[in-house]
């Protein structure tokens, strides 16, 4: 019995000498929680640019690549005792982008041209918040976004335009909008308002008519409208369960209220979520996850460069859609 202690000592040791032989140095915590000094990179609408935030004097500012010219990248911004939270891309040459100094700080928007590098207040300091519009984009020299100055709990839609003209109230909510959807022409012909138990869909024929209901989200249906169909201002790209027990990819038309066709759908699980371009109004790519995560791609330039930058073996659960709703390998 003495015997088998001691064997059993000598095999710890042994063991605990092993270990710490083959101990790794201990990675500090603090490069798990570091704050990247380059954050929000997001390209132009042509693709000749790439604008991010950064580190500049310990204040966040916007940095531009230039993807054709690499010495000709430079800061675009130089904000020194505030930092530049958000931005978006309002067109090829035009940043909008808002900075605060503490989260409870007041609103302030302002444009900035890539090329002049001149600086364009869009509203006057208030104490308000806000939200981006999708797309997040300029209209008639003018963008889209929500801000609550009105009253705290809801927010309106406001146009804020960078050539000087006053910005203006679109789109005062009743109190029970909270999402908005703008067609390629600008127009918000589409909105998501909830009552707290149900969501309804409501949609228009333009800025001068009023909404009507379309259908209403409830615990057994779901819609969730992803963006207009390309040359359409009456039907949407959507993810939607109605008709069906799994999250689909279709076709909506909201005037006919009545599915189109549907696009792509997995007879196991819902889709997770699908990527919508603005710019080119179409899909991207749809996602679902079943033991492991796969994309489903619809953009023939995405094909292109997946096919010249990508391996088949790292894209073997890659798939694409070339012309809804057939669907091929890579």
């Amino acid at each position: 019995m003495r015997a088998h202690i001691i064997l059993s000592i000598v095999i710890i040791t042994l063991l605990g000498m092993g270990c710490s032989e083959n101990r790794t140095e201990r990675i500090p915590i603090e490069s798990f929680f570091s704050t990247p000094e380059k954050t929000s990179f997001k390209i132009s609408p042509d693709g000749n640019f790439i604008a991010y935030i950064g580190l500049d004097n310990h204040c966040k500012n916007i940095f531009l690549l230039n993807l054709n010219n690499r010495d000709s990248s430079k800061q675009l911004t130089y904000q020194n005792d505030m930092n530049v939270n958000s931005f978006v891309w309002g067109d090829n040459e035009e940043i909008i982008f808002s900075i605060e100094q503490a989260t409870n700080d007041s609103l302030r928007l302002y444009a900035v041209n890539i090329l002049t590098d001149a600086l364009q207040p869009l509203i006057k300091p208030m104490k308000a918040k806000f939200r981006w519009v999708q797309p997040s984009r300029l209209y008639d020299k003018g963008i889209i976004v929500a801000i609550n100055n009105r009253d705290s709990s809801t927010f309106d839609l406001h146009k804020l335009y960078i050539d000087g003209r006053k910005s203006e109230v679109i789109l005062q909510n009743p109190g029970n909008i909270n999402a908005w959807y703008i067609s390629n022409d600008g127009q918000v012909r589409l909105v998501m308002a909830n009552d707290s138990v149900e969501e309804s869909l409501m949609y228009r024929a333009d800025n001068l008519q009023p909404f009507h209901q379309v259908l209403k989200n409830d615990f057994g249906s779901t819609i969730i409208p992803m963006g207009f169909v390309k040359n359409s201002t009456t039907n949407i790209y959507a993810l939607s369960n109605i008709g069906r027990d799994k999250l689909s990819l279709i076709e909506y038309d909201l005037v006919g209220k009545r599915e189109v066709h549907e696009i792509f759908s997995n007879k196991e699980v819902d889709l997770d979520w699908g990527d919508y371009s603005h710019y080119t109004n179409e899909m991207n790519y749809a996602s679902y996850t079943v033991s492991k995560r796969n994309d489903i791609f619809s953009m023939k330039k995405l094909r292109k460069f997946l096919k010249r930058y990508l391996k088949k073996p790292k894209v073997q659960n890659l798939m694409l859609l070339m012309s809804m709703p057939n669907l091929i390998k890579l």
